[in-house]
């Protein structure tokens, strides 16, 4: 209703082609998909784009497809999206926040108008191209009320609100020696009021002169070192300790490569990993940088804005600390059994902030360095955590590579 300014023919085809396979397969496993819907669904509206901010969609799931759902996996829908919003043209799939009715066995999103684009055939044809593919993450179900509209919450996200700028996920460091300078921030799809205009930018590009060093901004594996067949360039990906990932596009060198599933290229923070350029869809050198959480415990699935996560304060989650007078024990801290990092020699480490998912989780810490086996920790929850007793606060003592097991309960946002 009200989609088009006037009447319009909307053809919906499928297809599987090797060239939306590489388009998927150039960022997608930044979202660690198990696999992927075996066709594609393209939406078609001819040298008409819809008019409307948003579009629903509804596909029906084939259930030999859904029955192969791994367990804690949830199927997403991913749109092909132009990104033009910043120094480079990338036309990749997207993770677009959808729900799964289990009774019709349809998923169900509202879409930002933005998935449409007229440059994917030689027809000139505004066209939108879907597919399904299952991440790890929370399953969310359709509940009986209306699903909030994209539109709604692209609206609500250009008010100044005191959270616009909060880290969603997990605190990094800056991903360049030089140091971070924002050349084009991170920019939801939205449509300008007065162009009509979309330029999203899912990521965030940062000053980056060629052959500047380019770091890991935390401890992981690299899953990812390649040329990518889109328009990232030489493109490197790192899978870090809590699960989350992030992706480092248009690099000049790459400093490290991929292992193998038994002895995988672990980075550390502040690791040097490549040097910047202007490889791939780029309009000059500098450094593309994305960021996506990990669905399991973050609330968040799809890219985040990293420049809020950046050097960000450690304010808030579960912070882990040797409470002992000698300042010589560390811990490694579980949350649901995913390990979300290990704390300093004697330091005090705040290792999850923000947006975690609502309910009761389980924590868990490890001491992996007691000289005198006698870890002594303390915990201490902020951001309204709490342990299942209503306190705040733990103590105790460890001996060398045992574990204490904690219930924490994150209220609902």
């Amino acid at each position: 209703m009200g989609a088009f300014s006037s009447d319009t023919q909307v053809t919906v085809t499928t297809s599987s082609t090797a060239e939306v396979d590489s388009a998927f397969n150039d960022l997608a496993s930044i979202f660690h998909p198990a696999n992927r819907l075996a066709y594609e669904v393209r939406i078609n509206t001819g040298f008409q784009p819809p008019v409307s901010n948003t579009v629903r969609v509804e596909i029906a799931v084939p259930d030999d497809f859904l029955n192969a759902v791994p367990p804690n996996h949830q199927i997403e829908l991913f749109a092909q999206l132009l990104n033009d919003g910043g120094e480079e043209t990338i036309d990749s799939f997207e993770l677009f926040e959808a729900t799964f009715n289990a009774s019709t066995k349809t998923i169900i999103a509202e879409l930002p108008t933005a998935i449409f684009s007229n440059t994917r055939n030689s027809a000139g044809d505004f066209e939108a191209i879907i597919t399904l593919a299952p991440t790890p993450g929370i399953n969310r179900t359709m509940s009986t009320t209306s699903p909030l509209s994209f539109d709604t919450v692209l609206r609500a996200s250009i008010l100044p609100t005191t959270t616009a700028s909060q880290c969603k996920a997990a605190p990094i460091q800056c991903p360049l020696s030089i140091g971070c300078t924002v050349t084009s921030p991170y920019s939801k799809p939205r449509k300008n009021p007065v162009t009509g205009e979309v330029k999203p930018h899912m990521g965030v590009d940062y000053l980056a002169p060629q052959g500047s060093d380019v770091v890991a901004v935390a401890d992981g594996i690299v899953e990812t070192s390649r040329q990518s067949d889109g328009g990232y360039g030489e493109v490197i990906v790192i899978r870090h300790t809590n699960g989350s990932a992030t992706l480092y596009g248009h690099l000049e060198q790459r400093k490290v490569a991929v292992g193998t599933p038994f002895v995988p290229t672990k980075v550390t923070k502040g690791q040097l990993i490549a040097t910047s350029d202007n490889s791939g869809a780029s309009r000059g050198a500098h450094l593309h940088l994305d960021y996506v959480p990990n669905g399991a415990i973050f609330l968040s699935k799809n890219r985040i804005d990293p420049a809020a996560c950046v050097d960000a304060l450690a304010s808030g989650g579960i912070t882990v600390w040797d409470d002992g007078s000698a300042l010589d024990d560390a811990f490694q801290v579980f949350l649901d059994n995913i390990l979300i990092g290990s704390t300093d020699i004697g330091a005090s480490n705040t290792l999850v902030v923000n947006n975690l998912i609502p309910g009761n989780h389980q924590l868990k810490i490890t001491a992996i360095i007691a000289p005198d086996d006698l870890g002594t920790y303390g915990i201490t929850l902020n951001d309204g955590l709490t342990f299942a007793n209503g306190e705040t606060s733990a103590s105790g003592v460890l001996a060398q590579g045992w574990s204490a097991t904690f219930t924490i309960v994150v209220p609902q946002q």
